[in-house]
């Protein structure tokens, strides 16, 4: 091991947010929100939670937002929770 083996190293928080079909009007939360991630170079491991009390009227793909890095687009698989 070398001295920069942990020099990208980063612990955090993060809130995450929830949209369906592009939007979040109407979304509203509950009590239970909130996330953490780790940073090891550029790999990030990210743990959240997300507690709705209402979607609104809103239709569509659910997504997760307000993810704490910008997504390189590199996939290794068919998820696009990847990138």
């Amino acid at each position: 091991m070398t001295s920069e083996t942990l020099d990208g190293y980063e612990e955090g928080t993060w809130t995450p947010a929830v949209h369906f079909g592009g939007s979040n009007t109407g979304v509203t939360y509950g009590s239970n929100n909130g996330g953490s991630y780790t940073k090891i170079g550029r790999f990030v491991h990210v743990h959240g939670r997300v507690e709705l009390t209402s979607k609104g009227s809103q239709t569509g793909s659910a997504t997760i937002r307000g993810l704490p890095f910008t997504c390189s687009g590199v996939q290794s698989g068919a998820s696009s929770i990847e990138g």
